[in-house]
């Protein structure tokens, strides 16, 4: 069993997806590609099969294809249940990203780090590059996984994707608020965005690991540079709504320079951390004190079309 395989979730980006394999065919790791079907037998998605199909039979890769379309709410957390049965750590990436020079490497040398506390190892720093507030030279934590491009061990994933399979408990909700008061505004926010994609026909699987991480404080790794180039919109990506970028650019791209290996846990570090990502990465506002109530319309709204 190989201890670091290379997950990649494709639906119907077949350039991406063979660029992808041939950059990393020569490395050590597994590489398991696990492909949403398309109901509609769309072109695009049977050429990513039959591209799938030649890298398996050449055992490149090691690969699964669903016999119908899960969506983007279910494809990562099934596909990570599947690799998992081949590696005890999996870096998981979807067809939009491109593995930076210096990422197989950074993830080798923090694996380790991963621990009860932490459990994602994440390739995207959360600033930029030239951000002159940037923490340099340092790895740092968050309490927010930044799921382009990471690392999840199996003990970590089965502590993270808890809020998957079981209903979220209020109790705890309002326990946490009790004891934390000042975290109030993400922790209603991610709540919110939970009963949207519980309740509706949005989904969207990270709101619901990001909200676990929340409430048992635990951490994911930030490096100080990208390590994983990520996509923008584009016409696959069509439950992305970020309308400042252009078409086919990069809500991240990995540094050509090399990553630190140095762990700092200072709380300072992470406060920072935590608050530039809220307001940059998600944009969390104050007006987001009110979520769950204007979820709970949505969804009645929603219902009652």
């Amino acid at each position: 069993m190989s201890e670091i395989a290379i997950l990649i979730v494709v639906y119907k980006r077949v350039n991406n997806l063979e660029k992808l394999i041939t950059s990393l065919k020569y490395s050590n790791n597994e590489i398991l590609v696990y492909v949403d079907f398309d109901d509609d037998h769309s072109a695009a998605n049977q050429a990513v099969i039959s591209c799938v199909k030649k890298f398996t039979s050449s055992r490149v890769v090691i690969s699964t294809i669903n016999v119908r379309n899960v969506g983007p709410g279910f494809a990562v957390p099934e596909a990570i249940r599947w690799g998992f049965q081949y590696a005890n750590y999996l870096l998981v990436i979807e067809d939009d990203c491109e593995i930076g020079t210096n990422a197989l490497q950074y993830f080798t040398n923090t694996q380790h780090l991963i621990d009860s506390r932490v459990k994602v190892i994440s390739g995207r720093a959360a600033w930029n590059e030239e951000a002159l507030a940037r923490p340099k030279k340092i790895l740092t934590l968050t309490n927010y996984a930044l799921t382009n491009g990471w690392l999840v061990s199996y003990d970590s994933w089965n502590d993270l994707s808890l809020y998957l399979s079981k209903k979220i408990s209020i109790i705890k909700i309002a326990k946490y608020l009790l004891f934390n008061p000042f975290n109030v505004l993400p922790l209603l926010f991610f709540y919110s965005a939970c009963l949207i994609n519980s309740n509706t026909e949005r989904k969207a699987w990270d709101c619901y690991i990001i909200l676990q991480m929340i409430l048992e404080n635990y951490y994911a790794i930030n490096p100080d540079l990208t390590c994983i180039s990520t996509g923008g919109i584009d016409e696959i990506a069509t439950n992305t709504k970020i309308n400042k970028l252009a078409p086919n650019t990069y809500i991240a791209l990995a540094s050509e320079k090399s990553p630190s290996y140095v762990l700092n846990s200072d709380k300072n570090f992470i406060n920072s951390n935590n608050r530039h990502i809220e307001k940059n990465i998600f944009r969390i506002k104050t007006y987001h004190l009110f979520s769950p109530l204007k979820s709970w319309f949505r969804i009645f709204k929603y219902k009652s079309i």
